[in-house]
């Protein structure tokens, strides 16, 4: 671990910490933001690095880099005490350059230094862990004939822990946990050189030098915090050894909860007893004394067994302090326990989206931008919550109507036409829908990711606990719903409902396969039995288990987004099987969502191929009493084809425009087919780029022009109706060539990378992989498949010649990800452990993607094998002559 923390910076690191950074997060005292330095990072680069590496050898850096302007935020309306404000820390840009760097080499060991119960800033592990695990505790409290006579749970909140922490606890932590002296001296340079100046009405004030406390707002923070909380572990298991307290177990087998940490939240678990209670509390004291943390006895709450009696409860409150009695309440944002009605525990989330979508209505936001917002934003508001139970059906209803209720109306409280169902509008676009998610499917997608995770992570807490709980003696996948199951189990069960659809058994030694249950083969018919020879004996191919693969991902990997897909497959609603069975016009809907325009124009035309506009004759079809002439023309008969192609206001427009028009005309009757020609149009060479993209302007324009005549009165003519469609064409491409440029910039740099060879340091050696043919494989399923093997082989010769610093070159970024996160890649994990053998014998390696122009000797041996039926051993003899020249200049041009 210290080699890793303490090794030399290399520019690529700092590169990488530099484009870490949100580009438009706020700037520090200097006013630089990171967009800057990754925009001009070719010209600003070397010197940067170079200041940033000075930091690295001499273990300092200049007062500046680490003067904080400090913003305070309102934790609620209307804050009237410090402790309402939350500090921000507006780190300098150079600071945050060298707190990246420090981060990302901590990050890989967090895992294994910090124990299982913190959940924070940890990879691989989930706030939804505490959320279940906390669910399932409280609902023993309630129901579980043990538990509920003897335990309790303490619910604490830090009072400004980030701001209370002692630096010379973190300085003896560090060193207590076995790092390296060097990395104590950086970490603590950090955080020990800060000044600050407080933000009040954007002027900073006088220049404060603190003496304790971790910024908020600075990249280092959370993981030092996390690591803090060390010691509190460390003292309550202790405790637990020295039986002064008692944790919850549910099984024999399986573990004893007494904590639960993320950050600064805290839940305590422990017999509901007064010498438990004293000890619980010594406890805090010798951990609050130490850190400085203090415990905010206002937001604690402790709740006690359903059988605890009560004089013991008031005993327990006097012990602590705390005289809040939870269990209605929340743990983490979601309720702690479900015991009444689920609908309404769960009715604040119906109650944040609509106070959401009230605050959009006043911004008159066109449809293009409610899409944007309603995906981004309001479907993202339940998410959390629908990540760990299952909603009720009138939830939803209430959710979906909510959102449809803000796509149609433009005015809060004020009911408009819903031209289109919510159905319609929850089908892809590939379908003809806009591609909102439908709710119900959504929240089992998201459930049947937490199954994932109980049947691929079984060491991790959460999975230990519902095993003890609800599985000890059997596998997940067979297991019942069980005696007085929580909400949680109930919900965990509904999406395993949806995962044993995707899942594949992968066959390992194929011991654990039960051939005639666990779906292991694709096909969904037998094949004919093959005839055995008694004679061949079978070795295994490979010697890993057999494990568990999700069918619907290349990689094997679960993911929502499949999953999501795979609901809707099994459980298609009436507008699903209409948009997929009957003839449509969604090919040409699904086309407009590429068209190079506006959001709000993409959607207007979606709207225009739906025919969902209140004009005259669609208005009398929902019983609306009005005349059916067109306002503009005054002839009889306003359709949308009619106002956007047919109107004599129209047709002026459309000649003027310069975009070519049928030769016959318009279609009077058909707006699909009169759009279907526009989009070919707008893809023939023959017409000027300048005209082929104007249509859609064209088309939301004359809708406005409409709009604006009848409801205020104000006639545009033609020719400066033409010149408004050209302004706004105009500006808009040219806005996206700016938004652009920084994007560019970086793609052509890593272009350049990747196209050009490159001669790795000394003593390394680098190994273009391709393809071979010294030896043969077969029963190779895919080509992804033959790259493994081919990978395979090149790691069998590298060992072969006995060298250990190798960087292996592969056009595949799978490859890359195979071999970096296995993890993530269950399908190919019978292959990793195969490569993994070779691995562990290399001093050092490492994979990099590379495009075929820099791996063309590579690609021209293998073309020479397969088409010229060339025969040479490359690896003894070095390349062929006869790419002499090739590997020469590659020589060459790496060496400059």
């Amino acid at each position: 671990m210290n080699n890793a923390l303490i090794c030399i910076v290399t520019n690529e690191e700092i590169r990488e910490a530099v484009f870490a950074i949100k580009p438009s997060s706020a700037p520090g005292i200097d006013g630089m933001t990171g967009f800057f330095f990754q925009k001009y990072w070719d010209i600003i680069g070397y010197e940067v690095s170079k200041e940033v590496k000075c930091f690295f050898v001499s273990g300092s850096f200049p007062s500046e880099w680490n003067y904080t302007l400090l913003c305070l935020i309102p934790k609620i309306p209307q804050a009237k005490e410090m402790t309402d404000l939350r500090p921000i820390s507006l780190c300098s840009v150079f600071y945050k350059i060298i707190s990246n760097i420090l981060v990302k080499r901590l990050q890989p060991f967090l895992a294994e230094i910090v124990s299982p119960t913190q959940s924070a800033f940890v990879p691989e592990r989930l706030i939804s862990d505490n959320v279940l695990i906390a669910h399932e505790v409280v609902h023993a409290l309630r129901t579980h004939p043990t538990i509920s006579e003897e335990f309790m749970a303490i619910k604490s909140d830090m009072s400004k822990a980030y701001d209370r922490v002692e630096w010379s606890y973190v300085r003896s932590l560090l060193a207590a946990l076995g790092f390296h002296q060097q990395w104590i001296q950086w970490v603590m340079f950090c955080i020990t050189s800060v000044s600050y100046s407080v933000l009040i009405s954007d002027h900073p004030q006088k220049r404060i030098y603190p003496s304790r406390g971790l910024r908020q707002g600075d990249p280092l923070s959370p993981s030092l915090f996390v690591l803090c909380t060390e010691c509190l572990t460390h003292l309550l298991s202790k405790a637990e050894q020295s039986e002064e307290i008692h944790g919850v177990c549910f099984s024999p087998s399986g573990p004893t909860i007494h904590h639960l940490l993320f950050a600064d939240d805290s839940l305590f678990l422990c017999k509901a007893s007064e010498p438990e209670s004293r000890a619980l509390q010594n406890i805090l004291g010798v951990y609050g004394e130490a850190t400085g943390q203090v415990i905010n006895l206002t937001k604690s709450s402790i709740t006690f067994g359903s059988k605890v009696h009560p004089s013991a409860k008031v005993k327990i409150q006097e012990t602590f302090g705390i005289f809040n009695e939870g269990g209605a309440g929340t743990y983490l944002g979601l309720p702690e326990c479900f015991s009444g009605s689920k609908a309404d525990l769960l009715g604040y989330i119906q109650d944040r989206l609509k106070a959401r979508l009230t605050g959009w209505f006043a911004r008159t936001l066109s449809h293009g931008g409610k899409e944007i917002l309603l995906k981004a934003v309001a479907l993202a508001l339940p998410v959390y919550a629908m990540s760990c139970f299952k909603l009720p059906k009138s939830t939803i209803k209430k959710l979906s109507r909510a959102m449809a209720d803000f796509w149609w109306n433009s005015v809060d409280h004020k009911r408009k036409i819903h031209w289109i169902s919510w159905e319609k509008m929850c089908l892809s676009k590939k379908l003809g829908g806009l591609g909102f998610k439908d709710i119900e499917r959504f929240n089992q997608a998201l459930l049947a990711k937490q199954a994932w995770r109980l049947l691929q992570a079984p060491d991790c807490l959460f999975s230990r606990l519902f095993k003890s709980r609800y599985f000890a003696d059997f596998e997940f996948l067979s297991s019942a719903l069980g005696t007085r199951p929580s909400f949680a189990w109930r919900s965990i069960l509904f999406g395993r409902n949806l995962l044993l659809k995707g899942l594949k058994r992968m066959v390992g030694d194929g011991q654990s396969i039960r051939v005639w249950i666990d779906p292991w083969i694709e096909d969904n018919i037998m094949r004919c039995p093959w005839m055995k020879n008694p004679n061949i004996d079978l070795m295994p191919a490979v010697h890993s288990t057999d494990f568990w693969s999700w069918r619907f991902n290349k990689n094997g990997d679960f993911s929502v987004k499949s999953a999501y897909w795979l609901a809707c497959q099994f459980n298609k609603s009436d507008a699903q099987r209409e948009a997929e069975i009957q003839p449509s016009f969604n090919g040409i809907k699904e086309k407009i969502w590429f068209l190079q325009t506006a959001p709000k124009v993409k959607t207007f035309l979606w709207r225009v191929l739906s025919d969902d506009f209140p004009v005259a004759e669609n208005l009398i079809t929902r019983g609306v009493k009005i005349e059916t002439c067109c306002n503009l023309c005054g002839f009889e008969g306003e359709t949308s084809n009619h106002v956007l192609f047919t109107c004599s206001l129209a047709r002026q427009i459309w000649a003027l425009s310069g975009f070519p028009s049928p030769q016959n005309g318009f279609h009077q009757e058909s707006i699909h087919v009169n759009v279907h020609y526009l989009m070919l149009m707008s893809k023939n060479i023959r017409v000027p780029p300048d005209i082929r993209r104007i249509f859609p302007w064209v088309l939301w324009r004359l809708w406005k022009n409409r709009n604006k005549f009848l409801y205020g009165g104000i006639k545009y003519r033609a020719n400066d109706t033409i010149e408004k469609i050209l302004e706004e064409v105009n500006v808009w491409f040219l806005s996206q060539d700016v938004e652009t440029e920084v994007g560019e910039r970086e793609k052509i740099r890593k272009k350049g990378d990747k196209t050009r060879w490159r001669l790795p340091p000394f003593p390394w050696l680098k190994w273009v992989v391709l393809l071979h043919s010294r030896r043969s494989f077969s029963a190779i399923d895919s080509i992804m498949d033959a790259k493994m093997c081919c990978m395979l082989w090149s790691l069998e010769s590298m060992v072969f010649h006995r060298i250990n610093h190798v960087v292996f070159a592969a056009e595949e970024a799978d490859i890359l990800g195979i071999m970096s996160r296995p993890m993530a890649w269950p399908s190919y994990k019978a292959h990793f452990w195969e490569l993994n053998q070779f691995l562990v014998r290399f001093s050092n390696w490492k994979v990099e993607v590379v495009s075929r122009a820099a791996n063309r000797g590579a690609f021209l041996i293998a073309q020479s094998a397969l088409e010229d039926h060339f025969h040479q051993s490359y690896v003894a003899s070095s390349h062929p002559f006869w790419l002499h020249g090739l590997f020469e200049n590659e020589k060459s041009s790496a060496s400059m």
